[in-house]
């Protein structure tokens, strides 16, 4: 794979990345910005309001169990429970004060969320679960043990200051935590990045909330919004990633076809639909091995969606691609195919193999690597637009699914109507 193609891959990810935290943001945001604004005079409500945060966290476990996703399961339990902690020490069943249980919390919260996120997901209820419970109630015993033993030396440990003269010196936030929340938050981004997703970006920002709860520790309420906006993020981001698993490939990160087929619902009275398929990919595929084929799907998606002129590309299906060009005419996207399809042509993938670094390699600054075995990718393509004798979408496809076979029998690697 070309060093340009994997520029795209990153800019890719990061735009997903982008997109995945405007609600964590916004959510943070309203949450900071409300929660020392909220006074509740009744003392009824305000014993009542600090169960609000288990109505969200609660569901959001629940809904992670039902989708199987048990980091995000973890997750909404350990914020259960450090709400808990942090407000009814006494009906969590330990005799631990508040100060004691945050100070505590802001060590380990953060520790968890990037152990959780570094761990894969297992299952919930197996022995990888059960592990995971028994890691979390490991915790909570050696902070209890530690608390009974010498309760202050381990509030002078915990709150020992690293810098003396700083302005963190006053931070409700210990500076050994703050630390520990920085290497995780830089941790979380990073798999953002990464594996750009919904959830993803809804850890990083739900450490944000944590440590804004504990900055406001005085201020009960603010911290009841924080921990509830943090379940509603667990919750939406869960429902994202839900529909995006539903609606993208998972290889490509292209609309699938359930997501084809809703587009094709709502066209109007002209457009274009275009069948790409990747020339000899059986071959290909059994020759390099199925994990290069996945590298050059990937490479095929990235070239195809650079497409212009409107174009809206889908993964079809193994080696096969749609692209919609709604409101357009043949005569409109002729030169956009044209282009993108000499841009494939000639463009030259690398073979990766596995004592090859894992980045692509650059041609201009290392000549030994113009001896790697490099191959050339074609598609072949057919199109067709809505007429008088096709107005059906799916009579179009089919005759784009036509004029695709027409292409590979006159050779491949070439455009057929």
């Amino acid at each position: 794979m070309t060093a340009t193609n994997s520029q795209e891959l990153l800019k890719r990810s990061l735009l997903r990345a982008a997109n995945a935290l405007v609600i964590p943001l916004i959510l943070i945001s309203l949450a900071y910005f409300f929660s020392p604004k909220i006074v509740i005079a009744q003392k009824v409500l305000v014993e009542l309001a600090h169960y609000v945060p288990y109505l969200f966290l609660l569901p959001a476990a629940g809904l992670a169990w039902r989708f199987n996703r048990s980091r995000a399961f973890f997750i909404a339990l350990m914020f259960a429970a450090a709400h808990m902690l942090l407000n009814e020490p006494v009906l969590a069943g330990f005799k631990i004060e508040t100060p004691v249980a945050a100070l505590f919390l802001a060590y380990l919260v953060p520790f968890n969320l990037a152990l959780l996120v570094y761990t894969k997901e297992r299952g919930i209820f197996t022995k990888h679960g059960l592990f995971r419970f028994s890691i979390f109630a490991f915790q909570v015993l050696l902070a209890v043990s530690l608390v009974y033993w010498d309760r202050d030396m381990t509030m002078k440990i915990l709150a020992y200051p690293l810098i003396s003269e700083s302005l963190l010196k006053s931070s409700p936030v210990p500076q050994g935590a703050i630390v520990v929340s920085l290497i995780s938050l830089v941790y979380l981004f990073a798999n953002l990045i990464r594996s750009p997703s919904s959830l993803a970006a809804s850890k990083a920002g739900i450490l944000v909330l944590f440590l804004l709860a504990i900055i406001n520790i005085d201020l009960p309420l603010s911290g009841i919004v924080l921990f509830s906006v943090a379940g509603i993020s667990i919750v939406l981001a869960l429902i994202q990633d839900s529909y995006f698993m539903a609606y993208h490939d998972q290889l490509t990160s292209l609309p699938g076809r359930r997501a084809l087929d809703e587009q094709l619902l709502k066209l109007g009275v002209k457009y274009v639909l275009v069948m790409v398929d990747i020339d000899y990919f059986k071959k290909f595929n059994d020759r390099f091995g199925h994990d290069v084929g996945d590298q050059v799907l990937r490479f095929i998606a990235v070239k195809l969606e650079s497409v212009a002129g409107g174009g809206k590309v889908f993964r079809y299906g193994g080696e096969e691609f749609t692209i919609l060009f709604p409101g357009k005419t043949m005569w409109d996207v002729e030169s956009h195919l044209q282009t993108t399809h000499e841009m494939i042509s000639n463009s030259r993938f690398y073979v990766r193999d596995r004592s090859r670094p894992k980045d692509a390699p650059d041609i201009s600054s290392q000549p030994s690597v113009r001896k790697l075995r490099k191959v050339k990718i074609t598609v072949s393509m057919g199109v067709a637009e809505k007429s008088d004798g096709h107005a059906n979408p799916g009579d179009v496809l089919k005759q784009a699914d036509q004029a695709l076979y027409r292409a590979k029998n006159k050779g491949r690697n070439r455009i057929s109507r």
